[in-house]
């Protein structure tokens, strides 16, 4: 990990994002996990896992969580020293789309120590994300393949009414499509 921080450092990125590694069906990981029984192909088919938390030969995500603090710190003094004008034209561009607060908590987190955990907006993200489709892709199990089908053509057909609406609308008002404001 630290060799990758250091490696990064010496990259003339504007930006950079550093994950923790996950197993997806499907991969080669996902099958030796089935193998290790840490996953189960028949229940689990629909989920994937942040291997920290479910493989006991992985360092601890609190580990990882703190060497990626201490990773993210290092790099971004590294970054403000070696590349002031590029860092600092890269924050400008932030705040062009991002309110001040935001990207002083951005600059600030990995210095802020392992008392701060997710913001409630990444807390909510996160909930949204994965477990509304984790959901609606167990409901879908549950689905037959005649009604997926029918509502597959269903969704085309809809797709087809609205791009032909748009075409015709396009024919019969050209002048529109070619407004500028």
């Amino acid at each position: 990990m630290r060799a990758t921080f250091r490696f990064a450092s010496t990259l003339r990125l504007d930006t950079f994002g550093f994950n923790r590694l996950c197993v997806y069906r499907g991969t080669p990981l996902w099958q030796e996990y089935v193998k290790r029984g840490l996953v189960n192909e028949r229940i689990d088919w629909y989920k994937y896992f942040k291997c920290s938390e479910i493989d006991p030969t992985c360092l601890s995500g609190e580990m990882i969580n703190s060497e990626r603090r201490a990773g993210l710190r290092r790099l971004f003094l590294y970054k403000l020293t070696h590349y002031p004008v590029q860092t600092f034209r890269l924050l400008r561009r932030f705040l062009r789309y991002m309110p001040v607060r935001d990207v002083v908590y951005l600059i600030l987190k990995p210095f802020l120590g392992k008392g701060r955990g997710a913001t409630k907006a990444e807390v909510l993200s996160r909930a949204v994300e994965h477990g509304a489709l984790k959901d609606a892709a167990a409901e879908l199990t549950q689905v037959s393949d005649a009604l997926l089908e029918h509502v597959m053509n269903e969704s085309k057909a809809e797709r087809l009414r609205i791009q032909s609406e748009a075409d015709r609308s396009r024919e019969i008002h050209p002048s529109n499509s070619m407004e500028v404001h």
